[in-house]
């Protein structure tokens, strides 16, 4: 159980982040990926007044809402959650509707008690890149019509592209398994 928590935290760490990301590109197999332009990065945002900074923060607070940002960072848990259980349902021997009960009974508490701390880490590097009338702005824009639909069809593209991966990524990787298996071998790995 030791070695499965430090894996279970950087799951519970990285979900909120999977569930903000936007729509991914994946290529069909053999496909050779197009060339992309790298842009050149930003120049770093000079550090606000003290006045700008709580104005910026405070616009970042109500974009994150505005966003679903942390309606996500809340599916993220509970989607961790159900991995976490299923690992350790595994592990243990238990049904995956009991560990999952208990989860929710002792962690999730822990987590959702917590949250706050992601929300205000979320907000303060929002405020970090953008100014508070830029965070204004892109709120306004959440809570248009067209925002409202971007919220909904950037959830349903972020899940069909994670699914579409899980799969895609086992796919490949059984594949070059199987085809550079002696290779490995050769090199002293036990597959």
């Amino acid at each position: 159980m030791r070695a499965l928590v430090p894996g279970l935290a950087l799951l519970l760490a990285a979900a909120p982040a999977f569930a903000q990301s936007g729509p991914s590109q994946f290529q069909a197999p053999g496909a050779t990926p197009a060339p992309q332009a790298v842009p050149a990065p930003a120049p770093a945002p000079a550090a606000p007044p003290a006045g700008d900074r709580a104005e910026a923060l405070a616009a970042a607070r109500e974009l994150i809402e505005a966003s679903g940002s942390q309606a996500q960072a809340e599916a993220g848990i509970h989607g961790s959650m159900a991995q976490m259980a299923q690992i350790v349902a595994q592990q243990s021997g238990q049904p995956v509707a009991r560990v999952t009960e208990i989860f929710e009974g002792i962690l999730l508490p822990e987590f959702r008690a917590r949250l706050p701390e992601l929300l205000d880490a979320m907000a303060a590097s929002w405020a970090s890149h953008l100014s508070a009338a830029d965070l204004r702005e892109l709120t306004a824009f959440y809570r248009s019509p067209l925002g409202g639909r971007l919220k909904v069809a950037t959830q349903a593209v972020t899940q069909e592209s994670l699914a579409f991966g899980a799969q895609w990524g086992q796919r490949i990787g059984l594949e070059a398994l199987t085809k550079h298996r002696e290779a490995l071998r050769a090199r002293g790995l036990k597959i």
